[in-house]
């Protein structure tokens, strides 16, 4: 089995209403997604409104995540950051909080060439023994992660995984189909799961398991069991889905979601702004004939 390989929900980060970190709905949270048998959680990716949370807040959160998860399932700690010094400390952090692992995703607002890049995860990887993700995401950082670089530090072992968000699938079976054996390829584009599982990845880091987790999960089994056709039906669902977590300022939809299908509260911290009610009733509109489903 790879290092990385599931079900992996990158969490929302729940802020009570004055703004502070609430550990006590978070690992709600996080109980609620081991119990519908998630592999792996992520604190801090982008769904986790990471870029609003100063390193003590982010280190908080971490060990809530991995002290609630108390190795039941995987916690990857997203350690993301516009410069490599940040990433590096963060990383640090997070290893000694007892995370499985860490998601890097790629620097931010200065844009790095190639050399910049390597560098980066090398920096990391110097820093910390624990597995690397790294983490493309170039519709929000504007920086790509180009697909040969990704399997020079594959093949180098500078990293252990990719979450590949650039919803590119033609991209993502060029790296599945040349990385090494033992490195593992997650997409983390909801809509190319079954598309990425068939093609030999591990699975991804699924933004609406959040909300869901079972249809994923089932969705990842049927697929191990080789049930293609019902996988992909489940795939048609989930893809529809995810055009309700699209609406508002992200991650809003999926918090709002949390809320309805959870009942757990989670305030957004500012650019974020809350929903508006006719944005409410459109994710309702998209939702309530899946679940009918």
């Amino acid at each position: 089995m790879r290092i990385f390989q599931g079900v992996y929900t990158p969490l929302i980060t729940f802020f009570d209403s004055q703004g502070h970190v609430d550990v006590e709905n978070q690992q709600r949270h996080v109980a609620n997604l081991v119990q519908a048998g998630v592999h792996g959680l992520v604190p801090l990716a982008s769904m986790g409104e990471f870029t609003s949370m100063d390193r003590a807040e982010r280190a908080k959160l971490a060990e809530a995540v991995i002290e609630e998860a108390s190795g039941r399932a995987k916690v990857v700690v997203g350690t993301g950051a516009p410069s490599t010094h940040q990433a590096v400390e963060l990383s640090k952090d997070a290893e000694s909080a007892g995370a499985d692992g860490v998601m890097v995703v790629t620097p931010f607002y200065i844009k790095p060439d190639r050399r910049g890049l390597r560098n980066h995860y090398e920096s990391v990887r110097r820093a910390v023994d624990i597995p690397i993700m790294a983490y493309s995401l170039p519709s929000f950082t504007g920086v790509d992660l180009p697909a040969d670089l990704v399997l020079e530090l594959a093949q180098k072992g500078t990293v252990q995984g990719l979450k590949d968000s650039s919803g590119d699938l033609t991209r993502a079976l060029q790296i599945i189909a040349d990385m090494p054996q033992r490195f593992s390829f997650l997409t983390g584009s909801d809509p190319l799961l079954a598309s990425v599982i068939i093609h030999g990845g591990q699975g991804g880091v699924v933004g609406s398991s959040n909300v869901y987790p079972a249809w994923a999960v089932e969705l990842y089994s049927l697929l191990e069991k080789g049930k293609v056709n019902q996988a992909v039906e489940l795939q048609l669902k989930l893809s529809r889905f995810t055009r309700a977590l699209r609406i508002g300022t992200f991650p809003a939809a999926a918090k709002f979601l949390v809320e309805e299908v959870w009942g757990l509260k989670a305030h957004s911290r500012p650019p974020v702004m809350e929903l508006t009610g006719r944005e409410k009733k459109e994710i309702l509109d998209i939702v309530k004939p899946l679940q009918r489903g």
